[in-house]
């Protein structure tokens, strides 16, 4: 109980977060009467466009050359858009460029060729086929001169310095059309459609190095080796802010923290596994809390959205990844059927370590006196998670989602060695003791998850959350020193409730958000001891005004928010009400470059035993209590973020600072009768600085990602720094998949009071693909190092050194299989791996 994590975010001197949020208001109403544009073309030239964007608005100054515009054909509809992005959604596939200076914007042709092959696709029934492949092949070698894409209405104008060609167009769905044209205006090309049947016409593209960003949400799209793994976590490695543990089946974010996990944008984590890496269309990925979650743990959030299909699916998945005789390792069954109006899914996984060998050493001194033990331990744990639930489309703009999760948590550990008994002024000598420990815990979860969400208008949704937890856990330990036996035994129960609304609407050319999200807990500590009961209630409700907007190559989003908490324990009842602002502002350096500045003032509100005088210690050497005038910590969050992604390339390099004040600490004295006392106090300062930079580099078969962050720490009469670094490779082919990953040391908590370090990760999988539906795979985890956990606590009164080293976390060979079964109702189908035109972003809409 003694050691905790002082990682909390939390309010400041007002006056410069006034002023800041001032002038980012004035700079929003101001950019709130830009005018905006909606507009139709039909088949009209771009300088004509250009032309008529010029004269509707007053803002910007568009240069051009008329001549060398012409030619191109523009079918667009614009709507509510501002002069550049219509501009860039003219340009669509034609080798335009726009530059924009200031209020000045220049669009030129960037092939300046005078000739140009200009020409219209269409089928068999005069119907415009667009997105068709337009190559332009030299008549004598047909060796490419240049290329280019349909638009909308069929039309292409592609820039050619010879005099003939040979055109070639293809499509999927059409016969390729191949005839010999002089260049120039050729008129119309018409494409004759496939007539044979196919069993299944998979279109591959590689977008896996493709990376999108707005705001503060990044988009990465899946290569199709993602797509076709059988493992929906081994695909999600390719993601470069995540880290992913596929046989733990955990995600967290690159930058440390635990993400909210959404699929569609609804909360079912617990369905994952049910999804098929096939039907993954991109995954968005943010290092900031939806609002509506705001207040539950969440580090960021991860959008898996999924590919729309008309027709009915059926999916079921199962593996197993273990040791062959340590018993290490997962397993886990899923099965979902998916119809166009609803979905359902269910689930089973586990992951068991038993016999779990370590030796355990703890120095533990308090006020001159020593407690040091020795032990060898064994350690057994399992986690079990069952899972049911559905999704109902009512129409195509309103989704409902009901889930049911089952967990379970068994564990258990026996520990056998020695405790020695000593004191620095030697009146008490050495006193040496046969220790034993048995420690037993059993956790039992059940949770019920709702949302809906229905959409209307242009723009506006309404959304509702709602979920339901009861958790019962037992936990016992019994320890015997010599001939002395001690018992510890206590029920725990805890129910929580949770739950929010909030309202999306277009507004001033912006996207408004209004809400509000409550968290009640309920809980309840019965001692077997001595049959005393402890009640205490939290609740915490959060509400907020939300604002984003686009103002050209500028993403603008900020918000305010209120958090009125309570506390209450038998007579003592405690309240909190603190303010919380965010503001994000992202600027687009071109299509492939982007700059992220982020800051937020955040508060955390004390927990009940920093409150309370109750004794929370297990150690009789020492009391721990609370302290009842202990105020909120206050944070100031400040980061700045740059992307790029250079075709196969993405960088993204990072620098924060962290300023909190007001931090709740524990410090230790004694007291008149002699006792050590631990308390709580809100008189400290920290300071923390980090910088650091993620790489993935994406070749046919090969992907590289790699990760360095190094962190400093300033605080009065402390400072610490630490690195962390970590290099996944991955090769792959039709058949075999090799992953290998290494890190370095993580420390997770530095403060002046406490310390956690954990030893580096390491894992090494091969698998095979024997079939389309089954894979065995030969692994290794823990290479070259045991796995070691190091805690320290420094007081004044009360210093402690933990080490745990596992013995049998070391190189330990994982052997599994994975078989999967997807299956439609339709056999004559077109599968478009990478068909998105009907994905939908929840990340954006909240």
């Amino acid at each position: 109980m003694f050691m905790r994590d002082f990682w909390k975010p939390m309010p400041v001197n007002g006056k410069p977060v006034r002023e800041l949020l001032l002038l980012f208001l004035l700079l929003l109403v101001q950019q709130s009467y830009a005018q905006r544009i909606t507009r139709q073309y039909n088949n009209v030239s771009f300088s004509a466009a250009l032309k008529d964007l010029n004269a509707r608005q007053h803002k910007y100054t568009i240069n051009f050359v008329y001549d060398e515009l012409e030619d191109f054909r523009v079918t667009k509809s614009i709507r509510n858009q501002s002069v550049p992005d219509a501009i860039m959604q003219l340009i669509g596939f034609y080798p335009i460029k726009m530059t924009q200076v200031e209020d000045n914007i220049i669009v030129e042709c960037t092939q300046k060729t005078p000739t140009k092959m200009i020409g219209r696709i269409i089928d068999n029934k005069k119907r415009p086929v667009d997105f068709a492949n337009v190559a332009l092949l030299n008549v004598s070698d047909s060796s490419l001169i240049n290329g280019g894409v349909t638009n909308e209405n069929g039309q292409f104008v592609i820039p050619c310095g010879a005099t003939k060609a040979i055109v070639r167009v293809s499509c999927v769905g059409y016969h390729t059309a191949v005839d010999t044209y002089n260049t120039g205006k050729i008129g119309s090309i018409t494409l004759k459609e496939a007539t044979m049947n196919l069993q299944k016409v998979v279109v591959k593209a590689e977008r896996g190095h493709v990376v999108k960003k707005k705001g503060n949400v990044k988009t990465f799209f899946f290569s199709h080796h993602a797509n076709e793994t059988k493992d929906i976590y081994t695909a999600l490695t390719e993601v470069p802010d995540l880290r992913i543990d596929p046989t733990m089946k955990a995600i967290s974010l690159a930058k440390g923290g635990a993400p909210l996990v959404l699929i569609d944008g609804i909360p079912k984590s617990h369905s994952l596994a049910s999804i098929s890496p096939a039907m993954i269309d991109k995954v968005e990925v943010s290092n900031s809390v939806p609002l509506e979650y705001m207040g539950q743990g969440y580090s960021g959030v991860v959008n898996i959205i999924t590919k729309k299909h008309k027709e009915v699916s059926r999916y079921f998945n199962m593996g197993v990844l273990s040791h062959p005789v340590v018993a290490f390792g997962s397993a886990d069954a899923s099965f979902s059927y998916d119809k166009s109006r609803f979905s359902i899914y269910s689930g089973l996984t586990g992951f068991a370590f038993l016999d779990n060998k370590s030796k355990t050493t703890d120095a533990l001194t308090v006020s001159g006196k020593n407690q040091n033990t020795e032990t060898e331990r064994t350690n057994y744990y399992k986690d079990w998670k069952a899972m049911v639930g559905g999704d109902y489309r009512w129409t195509d703009k309103s989704v409902s989602s009901l889930g049911f999760v089952f967990e379970l948590i068994p564990q258990n550990s026996f520990d056998t060695g020695k405790i020695e008994y000593s004191s620095e002024d030697d009146l008490l000598g050495n006193n040496i003791l046969d220790y034993h420990r048995k420690y037993d815990d059993d956790l039992y979860k059940y949770q019920m998850n709702l949302y809906h969400k229905s959409s209307f208008g242009k723009a506006s949704s309404l959304t509702f959350h709602f979920s339901g937890i009861y958790s019962y856990n037992t936990n016992t330990t019994k320890r015997q020193e010599n001939q002395t036996e001690y018992l510890y035994s206590a029920k725990y129960r805890q129910k929580e409730v949770n739950g929010g609304l909030d309202y999306a609407f277009p507004w001033v050319a912006a996207n408004w958000k209004i809400g509000a999200n409550s968290v009640f807990l309920w809980h309840n500590i019965q001692s077997q001891a001595d049959h005393t009961l402890s009640k205490y209630n939290e609740c915490n409700n959060y509400g907020y005004l939300e604002v984003e907007k686009n103002m050209g190559n500028l993403d603008v989003s900020a918000s305010s928010g209120i958090n009125i908490a309570y506390r209450s324990m038998g007579n003592d009842h405690f309240s909190f009400v603190n303010w919380h602002p965010i503001l994000d502002l992202s600027y687009h350096m071109g299509t492939n470059h982007n700059l992220e500045f982020s800051y937020e003032y955040a508060s955390s509100n004390p927990e009940i035993d920093q409150l309370c005088d109750v004794n929370s210690a297990t150690n009789p050497l020492f009391v721990n209590v609370g302290d009842k005038n202990i105020k909120p910590a206050y944070t100031h969050d400040l980061q700045l973020d740059y992307t790029a992604n250079i075709k196969s390339l993405y960088i993204d390099v990072f620098a924060q600072y962290e300023n909190i004040r007001q931090r709740i600490a524990q410090y230790s004295k004694v007291n008149m009768q002699q006792v050590v006392m631990s308390y709580y106090n809100d008189k400290n300062s920290y300071n923390l600085y980090n910088c650091g930079a993620t790489v993935r580099y994406m070749i046919p078969h090969f992907v590289l990602l790699g990760m360095i962050q190094q962190n400093w720490v300033k605080c009065a009469g402390y400072s610490d720094n630490y690195f962390y670094g970590m290099l996944q490779g991955q090769y792959y082919n039709d058949r075999v998949n090799v992953n290998l990953m290494f890190d370095t040391n993580e420390v997770k908590n530095s403060t002046p009071e406490a310390r956690y370090k954990t030893s580096p990760e390491s894992q090494f999988t091969i698998s095979y693909s024997i079939s389309k539906s089954f894979d065995i795979s030969l692994g290794m985890r823990y290479l070259f190092t045991h796995k070691h956990i190091w805690n320290t606590v420094q007081t004044a009164q009360v210093q402690e050194s933990y080490c745990n080293n596992f013995s049998t976390r070391q190189n330990l060979v994982m052997l599994g299989f994975r078989y999967n079964f997807n299956g439609q109702d339709k056999k004559n189908h077109s599968d478009q791996v990478f068909k998105s035109a009907n994905s939908k972003s929840f990340i954006k809409d909240y």
